[in-house]
């Protein structure tokens, strides 16, 4: 790219562009009442946040985030259980190696963090978005590590090509990786440079999140992000692993949520024993806009697996 400033300033001036649709939308939506949770209590191996005792459960957070996606309603869950709460690696506060994220690397990295939370007992998995795909392999590769499956929005596909198209639909960096990877690594790695100014144009740009949150979607390396991208969504064929998971799953989307492949996740729920698909009213922030029934689903799962 010999301009990289220029495509900068389309990639920031596009983003500025759909602010005001983005705005427009966020009205009518009703306001998230999302509070900052507690502070980490790990930094190594991930940082986490870590807290009561009891049986485990444990909430993964999507592709541009941290675990502070999980706000503060969701502490309350370690009233009763060891809540364990990650960054992934290479997002948030956790350590970003220059290589290694794929599948089988984030699950070691999960594994780890549940050793040094002394979490030796099978856990309720919690997952959202690209996270939810960490989750599958924990779940078909860790058996012993998971007692059940919660997947909000998973990005599953029938193959690469579906997957290209429904990935557009995770947000600006996304959309330019799947058109153009050349740009997308310019405009990543300038926010990288940049990452005050990228924080405040990332907070801009999506209103309908909590700015913390948005902030959150620049506390990556453009290794974390594409690395993870690629090897969870995009090549991993994540859905084939389904064969090897025998405890319960459930499968959650929002009905207008344009990142799934409903047609695909109801015939995931089919064809896959113990696993069940449930519609909800909604998008792709599902534990962002509607905690309380997102923890309604977690308790109830905890108590009958």
């Amino acid at each position: 790219m010999k301009h990289p400033g220029r495509l900068i300033a389309v990639a920031v001036g596009s983003s500025i562009a759909a602010m005001s649709q983005w705005r427009f939308a966020s009205q009518r939506r009703s306001r998230v009442d999302w509070r900052p949770p507690r502070p980490r209590t790990m930094s190594l191996p991930l940082a986490a946040r870590v807290i009561g005792e009891g049986t485990p459960l444990v909430l993964l957070h999507g592709l541009g985030a941290s675990g502070d996606y999980w706000g503060s309603a969701y502490d309350r869950l370690g009233d009763q259980h060891r809540l364990v709460v990650p960054d992934l690696l290479g997002f948030g506060a956790s350590p970003r190696p220059t290589i290694g994220y794929g599948p089988d690397e984030h699950v070691a990295a999960i594994e780890a963090c549940l050793d040094a939370a002394h979490v030796d007992q099978p856990a309720v998995v919690v997952a959202h978005s690209a996270g939810a795909i960490v989750a599958l392999r924990l779940a078909a590769t860790r058996r012993e590590r998971v007692r059940a499956l919660i997947m909000f929005g998973p990005p599953l596909y029938p193959d690469a090509i579906d997957a290209r198209r429904h990935v557009k639909r995770l947000g600006l960096l996304a959309r330019l990786f799947a058109n153009d990877g050349n740009f997308a690594a310019i405009v990543c790695r300038w926010s990288c440079a940049h990452r005050r100014l990228a924080a405040v144009l990332a907070e801009l740009s999506r209103p309908d999140l909590p700015a913390r949150i948005a902030r959150d979607g620049v506390e990556h390396t453009w290794a974390s992000y594409t690395q993870t991208l690629d090897g969870l969504v995009l090549d991993s064929g994540a859905a084939g692993w389904l064969a090897d998971v025998t405890m319960p799953v459930v499968i959650v989307a929002g009905r207008d949520d344009p990142v799934c492949n409903h047609a695909f996740l109801e015939d995931i729920a089919r064809t896959h024993p113990n696993t069940s698909y449930r519609a909800w009213r909604g998008d792709h922030q599902l534990p962002l806009t509607d905690p309380g029934l997102a923890i309604e689903l977690i308790l109830d799962v905890a108590d009958s697996s």
